[in-house]
């Protein structure tokens, strides 16, 4: 079974997993908020220590590839790309939202996923908890249309991720019977969860070359917004 390193850069916490046919070896989240490259070569280090192998020993790596963090996303799939091509080895992209939807298990229903996009949008999708089935396409959407989408699918939905909290009165009105609000323990990426979809995806050989890869919007940042309307360096009237 392949070896596998997990690095996760994509929301509010930075983690890196190390994992081997379906058990995780070892996992770790970088402490602080700050995305160093310094900061997660260090916690890459600790991570293959405690599993008791080395850099040389690693089949492939899996990576978030969004959506998030725009600036978080960049880093983590250039140290991913760094890592992998120091090594010759594939890469794996993994989804930030279906990342999110593995921290829940059990439940019977569909697993609703909100990450919070600013401008009034979510980060959403929505898996069968059971079969991992995608049941509504990543997308950038407007928290009252999401809710109307899951509404729609007329089944249990428990909601996580930081949208749940960002927009709760947008996505809760009067509809907890069918949409109920999951934990705020639930709204950050487990690194082992990146590490077990990205081992998957190995397996089923969903790999590339590391220059090949590159993330996921799911829209332009402001910057690219800025240029594409053409104001990007057009200084405001006094």
């Amino acid at each position: 079974m392949p070896l596998i390193l997990a690095i996760d850069t994509a929301t509010g916490t930075t983690g890196v997993a190390l994992i081997r046919g379906g058990e995780v070896l070892a996992k770790k989240y970088a402490d602080g908020n700050r995305r160093s490259a310094e900061k997660i070569f260090s916690t890459i280090e600790e991570v293959l220590s405690t599993g008791g192998v080395t850099k040389d020993a690693l089949d492939g790596v899996a990576v978030t590839i969004g959506p998030g963090a725009f600036t978080g996303l960049r880093v983590g799939i250039a140290i991913a790309k760094g890592v992998a091509t120091g090594l010759a080895l594939e890469v794996a992209g993994v989804s930030t939202l279906k990342a999110l939807s593995l921290n829940v298990s059990g439940f019977q229903g569909i697993i609703g996923v909100a990450v919070d996009a600013r401008k009034g949008q979510v980060y959403s999708a929505a898996y069968d908890c059971e079969t991992g089935e995608e049941l509504l396409r990543e997308g950038a959407r407007s928290p009252e249309y999401f809710r109307e989408e899951l509404l729609a699918l007329n089944r249990p939905t428990l909601l996580i991720g930081s949208g749940v909290g960002a927009y709760e009165d947008k996505l809760f009105v009067d509809d907890k019977h069918l949409i109920t609000p999951g934990d705020s323990s639930l709204w950050e990426i487990d690194p082992a969860c990146v590490a077990l979809i990205g081992e998957e995806e190995f397996l089923k050989g969903n790999t590339r070359a590391p220059e090949l890869l590159s993330p996921q919007y799911l829209r332009l940042s402001e910057a690219e917004e800025k240029k594409k309307a053409g104001t990007l360096g057009v200084s405001p009237k006094i």
